[in-house]
Parts: structure tokens; C-alpha cells; sequence
């Protein structure tokens, strides 16, 4: 029977509940009316530590042959301020009071440990080690009694400085480093290996009051026996999760030892929730005191054991080595992961247990962002035996056709987690996965990061580099050599979007009519990682990696409508031209309000402005506003923008097409909701009550959400019956050509959406904060905006109610817009782009 504490009728068992935890030692307390009488001087910022050191895997080695497991440490570290690039560890030892143990050490070398130093200049290939600890070095110089000791790891280095200690102070949780559990020392002792922010890798070793040196289930009952030592003579047995107890029963042994049974079945008459209950064995003596039960004997970390009467219910090994009794209802754990090539390219296995989960593969989905990935096949095989837990196989494609793309592309870099969605279960990392996990999965289109958050499977992907390409230490390498380096220059156009998120905006059209002008110039696009679609044939370097600066440095043309890097230096062969990506509204540059540009920053942005050869601009407003936000004083190219000459070219098969790719009917009506980003906020300004609207449309209206490219990063898509997230449509200009009407804010889509001549309304209901205090603007919106500004939903709705009356009510207004801002937007403005550059080229 389950009770609550309040109803526990005996004296003895209400004293033992609440002294439960009696071992551990509590923190002191500092009472509200102390704080005030202690020294409020402000304490000097403490000195950096003498190394610094990483721990990047902890994990015990599969078991020799007498049962035996040694604890394998991978780490590196260097002096903190040194001057010289050649630390390294030469010794790695555990240090408790005035005890030290020396541990077997191997000095690793690999450039990825460069991706964990913050220095420019030092090379840290050669400061990795690999140490290991025989457990027995510790237990050895205990006595046979209980005991409870802490070691702290520390490593020494030595370079040409001396030699300096201290311990490893940062660590890397997507490996074993983040996982740490405890191990099976022989004798009753156990060691955990734990982490502490102050003190870095703690190894405590002890030998425990009561081990379980059997335990098992017996039908329904739990079947155990312990071994008791020390002064603790155990009277009562129960299992506790929090305020709540199983009572089970207790029975010496002719041999000492206790005999522990009892039914699991009341354990389950609560397990409505998805997530885990876990119930812990404890033995309790008639002085109050208690003790949990620990593991003895070497087992597999994470060990379970279901009940053969409801597998729901299993006997765990706990991470810090106690005996946990958990309880699913339904369950899914992986305990395996491996990438496998396919005809289709390569896939991502995941394999595992599963419980009372659905069998359908819509709804094992990895989802990561933006990206919901559905497994190409899901097998899901009975227990053995009755009631025996299932074992599942998904297949996931680490290359496939996105959401409206035409070629298959990598995974988006993101975290993925897989989740049961029928049930909302998520998939949990077994604890024996964790302790082996490597750093990477390395394939030709993704870097895998198999990481744990909480328990909870994480599936990172990252651009595919190689080992420390990533690091400051090489970045400046590259810059360096930019700068000081010889060659010869290529007959290539380099193309940069957006640092690589995508290759439309300006860009892209100019890359057509180069194409299509000089096919003899080969086109190079910068992409963010593999999930970034190129044309056909056409060549792609990852952002800034070796590659991406080589041709960067060598390319005779540069295209690009984003900031460089600040070392980037145009040669003498280079034309370089900036497209920008939208006319302002919001004040840029050296108009920013603020206290954020000063000196610094104008000599920084000063010398990467003289790096462009030319500048687009949209009309004569753009061309005053970057002159004065940028100091450019090169040539503007006031041309109209090139991502617009669609929008004057294309015809009502262009946008039946359109429509029938994103599922739009010909008669429905659709509004777009394209908002800025913001400063303060990370994901899309979503003050807009979507729902609301889209129902107000009706079901011949579809409302399409844009997210600006700031935030895609964080979003994780929205969903609707008449709602489209279109944020990762790859052109922007389609979807204006099948909008009705467009929402937007301070964007500036609205300089590009009036080449349509389409009806906008202008939600803006942050307008005082954002024209003000946040970002500031060139001129009245209010005052000049071809539609109504508006501050709440229901004013959004009342306004697309009557789109006619809208369009007269602004129509002067809307006729200046464009007489100011698209004066040159006519569909040619590709061409003079290309016009220009290759007047440039031919005049080098």
C-alpha cells in the first residue's frame, strides 16, 4: 500500500522518513538578518587559474576478465597565460588532503584541441592526453569498515615557461565527460566520478553501509539481499519516492545478512505520466536512521531489469550507484547509434527499447528547429518472452529533399531530439551509450554531436570540418595568410548570401545573368552548412574554412550583401560588389542612436567599406542613407535591387505554379505575414495572434508567416489548419507574387512588396519603443507608410475585411511610395548589376 507521510501511523517509521538522508552532510545556513552584517566590500575579481584545462571524456572500460573496469580520462590543458605554444601534460595525478595517486598518462596530439582555446596565436595540437586509474590504487588504503573519500583530478604541465598545476576546469558534456557514473570497485566499494564547477573531476570512493549483493524479481516481488555494515541494524524496508512509501519486508539471514521482498504492483496504480518514477530501496533501523541500498558486484551501467509481470516496472542501476526501482508507462530508450550508407545517401540508425508506443512513422520524428524528420523505416519487434520490453529500429536520412527544394540536401545544422508524438515521449540516452560516446560522427554532408540533455537523446549537426577549423587559433592562420599571401587570381565569382544561409536575395539574380553572360567565370556560393541548396553543377565552400577563404582571396569577382570579415582585403585583381539587402527604414551604421558607436567601431567599419568597388542601392533615398549611416564614398549603383525584376516580369502562370508548390488553391485568398526581427528578441515577433486571423480569412484564406533570417535559427516552425510557416521558402519574391495583401512592420519588405502595387497593412504595436529607445528610424512611418498602421489583432482583421476600401484610402500615398522608393525597379536591374561588374573586370 501506498501512504503519504501526514498518515504514516507509527512513531518509528515517521522518525525514520524524516531523517532520511541522515549520511549527508547539510551546507551551512546564513540566516536573512546575517547578510546584512557581513563584509559588503566589493572583493577583487579572482586571479585566472595557473592551467587551463578541459575534461573531454570519462568513461569506464568494458570489464577484464576478474571483473575489473578501469576509468579512462580524456582531457587536455596548457598554461592559462603563457607565452608559448608548446604546453603539455606530463603528468595526471588525484589528490586528497596530503594523498596523491599518480595515474599511467599518454600524451594525445590532434589540432581539434585548438576548438577549445580562446588563443589566436598558440597552437594547442600537442596538449591532449589520455590517462587511466585502476580503482584498486584507491580502495587499497582503506580499511575493511566504511568509509567516504574524495579525490580531485589535477594534471601538470610544463612548457618552456616551467611547469605549472592545476585541475581541469571545463568540460565537454556531448561526450562520456557529460555523462559520469558510478563503478563496482571490489570489496563493497564503489567510486563516483562527479563533477564539481569549483573543484573540476571529483572521484569519490567509499564502501557503503548496505550493498545489494543480489536482487531480482520474483513474479511481482521484489527479491533482494543486502549486506549490512557499520552500526546500522535495519528493522524496517521500504521503497521511497519522495513523500510517498512501499512498505516491504525484512528478514535476516543465518549468514548476517537481509533478506528484502515485496510487491511492485502498488507502484503502478500512479504511473499515468510518461515520464519516469523512480523509487528508491531503503532500510531503516529503530535509531532513526536510515540508509539507501547500493549496488554491488559489476553490472552494466544503467542496468535494467524488468518485471516479467509488467515491464513497466524495472530494478535500475542508478548513476550514483543506488538501487532504483523505476516506472514507465511508456518507454523509449536508445542504447544504440550508427550511420549506415544508403542508395538514397547515407542514414542515421537509432536503436533501442521501447514500451507502449505508437507504430506508425509519423510520429517518430527527429525534430530540430525548423526540420521534422520522419524515418524511412521503423521496425518494432516484440519481447521475446511475455511482457518483455520491445525493441525498435528507425532509419533516418541524413539527405533528403526539403520542404519546397528541388535536390537533396543535408540535415539544417540544429539540435535534433527524437519524441514519440502521439504520446509526447522522448527518447532518453542509456546510461552505458553515454559512458562511450565519441566526439563525432563524421560523414561527407554532416559532423553528428551525439549529446545528452537532461537524459534525453540530442542529435547535433554541424557543417563537416576537419578537426580544429573551427578554432580562433586557425581562423587567424587564415587571415594571415589572406592578407600576406601570394597567388595567382581564379576566373571565379564568389557568392555570399547571407553568410551562407541562402543564395537568393540580390545575389542570386546576379549569379543568373552571369551565367547566362559569362559562362566562361565559374561561380563559387558560400554555404552555412550542406543543407543549403546550390544550382546544379555549381561549386560550394562551407563559411569560413580554408577553402572559403581561398576563394575568397583568389576570385576575380565578390558578391555579397552581408559584412566581410574585418581582415578581408580586396586585391588589385578583385572587383568586389555590395548588394545590401533591403533599403532602411531603421537607422543604420553611424546613424544608430545608442551608445554602442563610437571610435572603434567607425575605424572598423570605415576599413571594411574601402574594401567595396561598388554599392547597390534601391533609389535616391538608399544612396543618401549609405553615404551617411557607412562613409561610403565609392560608386553607388542606383539601380533598383535585382531580387525585384521577377516581380515585374512574371505572369499568371508564373503564380499558378506557385501556388500549386505551396498547396495554395487558385481561389483562396492569402496574406502574408512578413515581420522584422528584434534586437531584444530572439525568435519571430509574434505578437500577431495568428489563429485569430487565419480564422477570420475563412477557409478560402491562407495566412503565410515569414520569419526574418535573423531568427531562424530559433524557431521551431508554426503550425496551423490555414497557417503555412514559409520562412524557409527560398524566394521571397514568389511569395509576393501570390499574396493578396501583405502585414508587416518596420521590414524592409515594404520597399519591395510595392513593386506589386498590392495592398499592405502595418502592424506595429511596439512603434514608440522600437522608433525610439530600441532602433530608431529615418523617417515618420506614420506619416508616410501607403497603408494603415495598426496595433492590435483585431484591427489587423478589420482592416483585410475590406482590401477595397484600403486601397483607396491610400492610394496617393501609395503612388508617391513608389514614385520614392521604386523608381528603378523594372526588372532590369539584374542586368546593370552585371553591366557594371564586368565594366569593372575589363577596365583591371
Amino acid at each position: 500500500m501506498i501512504q503519504s507521510l501526514s498518515v504514516v501511523a507509527s512513531r518509528l517509521t515517521a522518525r525514520v522518513l524524516r531523517r532520511s538522508g541522515r549520511m549527508t552532510r547539510s551546507p551551512e545556513t546564513v540566516s536573512q538578518s546575517s547578510i546584512g552584517q557581513q563584509d559588503r566590500k566589493a572583493q577583487p575579481a579572482p586571479a585566472p587559474p595557473d592551467v587551463t584545462g578541459w575534461l573531454l571524456g570519462a568513461g569506464w572500460e568494458r570489464p577484464a576478465a576478474d571483473g575489473s573496469r578501469r576509468l579512462r580520462i580524456d582531457g587536455a590543458g596548457w598554461r592559462t597565460e603563457g607565452k608559448g605554444a608548446d604546453s603539455q601534460v606530463i603528468s595526471v595525478t588525484l589528490v586528497s588532503d596530503d594523498d596523491t595517486v599518480e595515474l599511467m598518462v599518454q600524451p594525445v596530439k590532434s589540432a581539434a584541441y585548438n576548438d577549445r582555446s580562446e588563443s589566436t596565436d598558440k597552437d594547442r595540437t600537442g596538449s591532449g592526453f589520455v590517462a587511466l586509474l585502476d580503482p584498486r590504487l584507491l580502495t587499497e588504503r582503506e580499511g575493511p569498515g566504511i568509509f567516504f573519500r574524495k579525490w580531485q583530478l589535477q594534471i601538470a604541465v610544463e612548457d618552456r615557461d616551467g611547469r605549472v598545476e592545476g585541475p581541469l576546469l571545463q568540460r565537454d558534456e556531448n561526450t562520456s565527460a557529460g555523462h559520469l557514473h558510478t563503478a563496482d570497485a571490489g570489496d563493497g566499494c564503489l567510486i563516483l566520478p562527479s563533477w564539481d564547477d569549483d573543484q573540476g573531476l571529483v572521484l569519490t570512493v567509499a564502501r557503503r553501509a548496505l550493498t545489494a549483493d543480489s536482487i531480482s524479481f520474483d513474479g511481482d516481488d521484489l527479491d533482494a539481499v543486502v549486506t549490512c555494515r557499520g552500526d546500522i541494524e535495519p528493522r524496517t524496508a521500504l521503497l521511497r519516492r519522495g513523500q510517498e512509501v512501499v512498505w516491504l519486508t525484512l528478514s535476516a539471514l543465518p549468514d548476517g545478512r537481509y533478506r528484502v521482498r515485496g510487491s511492485v504492483r502498488p507502484l503502478t496504480r500512479s504511473s499515468d505520466s510518461s515520464d519516469v518514477e523512480s523509487w528508491y530501496l531503503v532500510l531503516a533501523d529503530d535509531r532513526q536512521q536510515t540508509r539507501m541500498v547500493h549496488w554491488h558486484g559489476h553490472r552494466p551501467h544503467g542496468y535494467r531489469e524488468a518485471s516479467p509481470g509488467d515491464p513497466r516496472v524495472a530494478i535500475r542501476y542508478a548513476p550514483k550507484g543506488v538501487v532504483r526501482v523505476d516506472v514507465h508507462r511508456r518507454r523509449l530508450v536508445v542504447d544504440r547509434i550508427t550511420v549506415e550508407p544508403a542508395a538514397q545517401g547515407p542514414q542515421l540508425i537509432i536503436e533501442g527499447e521501447c514500451h507502449e508506443l505508437s507504430a506508425d512513422p509519423a510520429d517518430w520524428l527527429l525534430v530540430g528547429g525548423r526540420r521534422r524528420v520522419q524515418p524511412v523505416e521503423l521496425q518494432i519487434r516484440p519481447g521475446q518472452v511475455d511482457h518483455a520490453v520491445d525493441r525498435f529500429s528507425a532509419r533516418y536520412p541524413l539527405l533528403s529533399v526539403p520542404d519546397w527544394g528541388r535536390t537533396p540536401t543535408a540535415l539544417p545544422s540544429a539540435d535534433y531530439r527524437l519524441t514519440e508524438q502521439r504520446h509526447g515521449v522522448p527518447a532518453l540516452l542509456d546510461q552505458e551509450l553515454a559512458e562511450t560516446l565519441i566526439s563525432s560522427i563524421d560523414t561527407e554532408q554532416n559532423t553528428l554531436l551525439i549529446a545528452g540533455d537532461h537524459g534525453k537523446l540530442v542529435v547535433r549537426t554541424r557543417p563537416p570540418m576537419p578537426p580544429g577549423e573551427r578554432s580562433r587559433y586557425r581562423h587567424r592562420r587564415f587571415e594571415i595568410r589572406h592578407r600576406k599571401g601570394t597567388g595567382q587570381p581564379t576566373d571565379t565569382i564568389f557568392l555570399d548570401c547571407f553568410d551562407g544561409k541562402s543564395t537568393g536575395d540580390n545575389i542570386g539574380p546576379i549569379a543568373d545573368e552571369l551565367a547566362r553572360r559569362r559562362p566562361d567565370l565559374r561561380p563559387v556560393w558560400t554555404v552555412a552548412d550542406r543543407s543549403v541548396e546550390v544550382p546544379d553543377g555549381v561549386d560550394s565552400v562551407i563559411f569560413k574554412t580554408d577553402a572559403w577563404w581561398r576563394a575568397l582571396t583568389w576570385s576575380r569577382l565578390v558578391v555579397t550583401n552581408c559584412w566581410m570579415p574585418g581582415k578581408f582585403l580586396r586585391r588589385d585583381h578583385q572587383t568586389v560588389l555590395q548588394t545590401w539587402h533591403g533599403t532602411p527604414l531603421k537607422l543604420l551604421g553611424f546613424d544608430r542612436i545608442g551608445t554602442k558607436r563610437g571610435d572603434a567601431y567607425r575605424r572598423r567599419t570605415t576599413a571594411e567599406v574601402s574594401q567595396w568597388s561598388m554599392l547597390i542601392s534601391q533609389n535616391p533615398y538608399s544612396s543618401e542613407v549609405f553615404r551617411s549611416a557607412y562613409g561610403f564614398e565609392g560608386t553607388v549603383l542606383e539601380i533598383g535591387y535585382p531580387r525585384n525584376d521577377r516581380l515585374s516580369r512574371a505572369d499568371d502562370d508564373d503564380r499558378r505554379q506557385i501556388r500549386d508548390r505551396l498547396g495554395i488553391g487558385a481561389d483562396e485568398r492569402v496574406v502574408l505575414y512578413a515581420p522584422t526581427w528584434r534586437e531584444n528578441a530572439k525568435g519571430l515577433f509574434a505578437e500577431l495572434d495568428f489563429d485569430a486571423v487565419a480564422a477570420a480569412l475563412g477557409p478560402a484564406g491562407r495566412l503565410l508567416i515569414r520569419g526574418h533570417a535573423n531568427t531562424i535559427r530559433y524557431g521551431g516552425g508554426v503550425r496551423g489548419g490555414r497557417l503555412l510557416d514559409v520562412t524557409l521558402y527560398p524566394d521571397l519574391a514568389e511569395l509576393y507574387l501570390i499574396s493578396d495583401v501583405m502585414i508587416t512592420d518596420y521590414s524592409s519588405t515594404m520597399f519591395d512588396f510595392s513593386v506589386t502595387g498590392k495592398p499592405m497593412i502595418f502592424f506595429t504595436p511596439d512603434i514608440d519603443a522600437y522608433t525610439g529607445t530600441l532602433r530608431g528610424t529615418y523617417f515618420d512611418l506614420a506619416a508616410d507608410a501607403p497603408g494603415p498602421l495598426v496595433a492590435t489583432t483585431d484591427e489587423v482583421i478589420a482592416a483585410l475585411a475590406d482590401l477595397d476600401r484600403l486601397r483607396t484610402d491610400h492610394a496617393e500615398r501609395y503612388a508617391q511610395w513608389r514614385q520614392r522608393f521604386n523608381p528603378y525597379d523594372d526588372g532590369r536591374s539584374g542586368e546593370r548589376a552585371v553591366d557594371a561588374l564586368l565594366a569593372d573586370q575589363d577596365a583591371k
